[in-house]
């Protein structure tokens, strides 16, 4: 219960937040909608009574009472109408303030998470669960103000029907708390099964998603796959409703069983009994009406709290997803000293030690590199050799067990790594293909709202973009991808090199390239890498590739293996070893000629 009323309370601070005037109004207008049933109810009695009046003596005076009780009726439905109307355009309005708000610090604490926090499976399942969270708040707002309108409305019914007998609202109220009571239970044990099988929803919505992806389509039928995902997808969905339908068969007939005793003999029995006494002339007509039409509103409300209830339950479980992902926290201390980097980037990987998390394999071992101010290094070696975790411990997306990164002779640990990113330039192997403006991919290096033509232009020609791009219709205004009318879909070679334009743009300390060519052919990779070295003369630069010809230029290469430098030099250097290098490099050179 303590953790329901927590969230409870998170989730009507959350939807203040976004927009206090709204939230009040809400509240307040839900008020007289509760009274609606009882005002209609007392409205009818008082109409039988005058009619029956009426019709018996004839009495003008009832007439006049009638014309009375239709003012008052016009006016309460006035009321009601625009207390409706008003509600609604409320709803509109909170919905869409909160989901501007819930964009916003959803975004916000992505952003204040680590790299390696996204490599968790089980953060990827909250945050899977979590991007719709903002419609569980909302749902929990909104069943929690038709909570407070149906108690209301309920304890109004309560409190008339108590004048005729105490005894009905007991019964009544007992048979439907044993209904809506076994209903919470279903639900919960609902919820913990949705929680159960999210991993196998997050592997079905990948499964579906396959045939919605053009490089995935080719693959998939080239090599025959669609049946293959199409059962899978299959298996997990029917493995998902078997268990919802094992539990819906369990609880039926006792869901069953509480609704029948609460329809029949609760309800039905009450309005007999009111029946009873009006047969008797204990009663009027009109009270007959009234206290019938009470009993109605009082168990009807009684549903509606149960439904709201479950609601709010379900809703609040949703939520707890969205709870879950704002309690995660960063894994590595933050720290607030500034980098002065002055005339370059000195970097140096000190004795380190790596294992990445919920792994036992070690990926460096007593590593140790040095890389000087303005000096162009390569890193080459097979897959898994461990050439990408050195450059994430650069950027400190993870921290080293054992050891430390220098950068210009200070821990990484003790930088502003926010601001040491605005020096680098970074291009990784699986870059980002933005479908907007060939100008919004470029400037997205250094994002200014003023960004000049001419800087976009010369970074485009450093990367060997400019020729194809000016052949588009719109140039650098161009849209790229499939999903916009007009827009023209580049290769794989042409996307690169506008991502390498993007590394240009941002004109940085230190150009770190993550297999930047690995789709260009030979001969634009080579002219690529004589303009990297034209553009950067003064700058630090670290390059990994699997392509010897990319590197060979480098002022040395680091050859890695099982997390340890083998083999370090300048290219003439290392091909007079006549080691691993060099049988590498032969072997490649054989694949050119």
């Amino acid at each position: 219960m303590n953790q329901f009323l927590k969230t409870l309370l998170f989730c009507q601070k959350d939807v203040y937040k976004s927009n206090k005037l709204s939230f009040i109004l809400m509240y307040l207008v839900s008020t007289p909608l509760a009274f609606e049933g009882f005002i209609w109810a007392l409205a009818n009695k008082e109409l039988v009574d005058i009619l029956t009046h009426a019709l018996t003596t004839n009495s003008s005076f009832y007439i006049r009472q009638l014309d009375t009780f239709f003012l008052l009726a016009i006016a309460w439905l006035g009321i009601s109408s625009v207390s409706s109307i008003i509600a609604r355009h409320l709803r509109e309005m909170i919905w869409r303030d909160h989901h501007v708000h819930f964009h916003k610090e959803f975004t916000h604490k992505i952003d204040s998470l680590d790299l390696q926090t996204f490599e968790d499976s089980k953060f990827l399942d909250t945050l899977q669960n979590s991007q719709e969270s903002y419609k569980a708040v909302i749902d929990t707002f909104q069943a929690t103000v038709n909570l407070y309108r149906n108690v209301l409305m309920s304890c109004i019914a309560l409190l008339s029907v108590s004048f005729l007998s105490p005894i009905i609202p007991i019964v009544v109220g007992l048979f439907t708390f044993l209904d809506s009571h076994i209903n919470h239970k279903y639900y919960t044990k609902r919820q913990t099964i949705d929680r159960q099988v999210t991993p196998d929803r997050r592997m079905r919505g990948q499964l579906f998603s396959y045939f919605f992806n053009p490089t995935s389509l080719i693959e998939m039928r080239i090599h025959a796959l669609q049946d293959v995902f199409r059962s899978r997808y299959t298996k997990i969905d029917t493995e998902i409703h078997s268990l919802f339908m094992k539990l819906n068969s369990q609880y039926l007939p006792i869901r069953m069983i509480a609704a029948l005793l609460q329809d029949s003999l609760s309800e039905v029995g009450a309005r007999l009994y009111i029946f009873y006494l009006a047969v008797l002339k204990r009663i009027t007509l009109g009270q007959f009406s009234f206290y019938v039409s009470q009993i109605g509103s009082f168990t009807t409300s009684l549903h509606r709290i149960g439904e709201n209830l479950d609601s709010l339950n379900e809703s609040m479980h949703r939520m707890k997803y969205y709870q879950e992902f704002l309690a995660v926290q960063p894994v590595l201390p933050k720290a607030t000293q500034e980098l002065q980097l002055g005339d370059g980037v000195a970097i140096e990987l000190k004795n380190i030690d790596f294992t990445y998390p919920g792994t036992t394999n070690k990926v460096l071992d007593n590593f140790s590199l040095s890389i000087n101010k303005g000096e162009k290094i390569a890193i080459i070696g097979l897959n898994g050799a461990g050439k990408t975790t050195i450059i994430k411990l650069m950027l400190r997306f993870y921290d080293p067990d054992n050891g430390q990164v220098l950068i210009n002779g200070i821990d990484i640990r003790k930088i502003d790594v926010a601001e040491f990113y605005k020096k680098i330039g970074f291009m990784a192997q699986n870059y980002m293909t933005y479908e907007m403006t060939v100008a919004d991919n470029v400037v997205f290096g250094r994002y200014t709202q003023d960004a000049k033509t001419e800087d976009i232009v010369t970074a485009l020609n450093k990367a060997s973009a400019l020729e194809f791009v000016n052949t588009y219709p719109h140039g650098i205004n161009q849209m790229l991808g499939r999903k916009f009318a007009e827009s023209v879909q580049p290769s794989i070679g042409q996307w690169q090199k506008i991502g390498l334009a993007r590394s240009f743009y941002r004109d940085p300390e230190l150009l770190i390239l993550d297999e930047p060519t690995s789709s260009i052919d030979a001969k634009a990779e080579a002219e690529i890498f004589e303009r990297v070295e034209s553009v950067s003369q003064d700058k630090t630069v670290i390059i990994i590739s699997h392509r010897f010809s990319t590197v060979r230029k480098a002022d040395r290469i680091y050859l890695v293996q099982e997390g340890k430098i083998i083999e370090q030099g300048a290219h003439d250097e290392l091909m007079n070893l006549k080691g691993t290098y060099a049988q590498l490099f032969e072997m490649q050179a054989k694949g050119y000629k």
